[in-house]
């Protein structure tokens, strides 16, 4: 391939990890929303997620820092959102709670691989 066309490839990949935590950050802030501002936590990793969505898309060096702290705590909440879920009902008791759980899935393995291509290519952040 050429140069150009494997930059094109290593920015769509951050583009698509900038759009992922943006919705993320959308979809925990409307947690927040709807737990009448109880949920402190979520709301602070909703707000995390957005500052880090900035930073990728910018390509900042910081954002890389931001990926490897707000792992383990992504991990905490999707992992352990997805146990409560899955042992208060059956995995597909509903249409409405299997797509609940298929979207953790989604969200943790998302924030897997996002920091596992990040970490490996934070030399091309400036």
């Amino acid at each position: 391939m050429e140069p150009k066309s494997l930059l094109n490839i290593r920015l769509s990949w951050i583009l698509t990890f900038s759009i992922f935590y943006l919705v993320a950050a959308g979809a925990l802030l409307l947690i927040l929303v709807l737990s009448s501002f109880e949920i402190v936590t979520v709301g602070f990793l909703g707000v995390l997620s957005f500052v880090l969505s900035f930073g990728l898309f910018r390509m900042k060096r910081w954002a890389v820092w931001l990926v490897v702290a707000l792992f383990f705590p992504e991990m905490t909440f999707g992992l352990s959102t997805l146990y409560i879920l899955v042992s208060m009902q059956a995995f597909y008791s509903s249409v409405a709670t299997l797509l609940l759980n298929l979207a953790l899935i989604f969200y943790v393995l998302l924030c897997f691989i996002s920091l596992a291509y990040v970490v490996t290519k934070r030399e091309n952040f400036q």
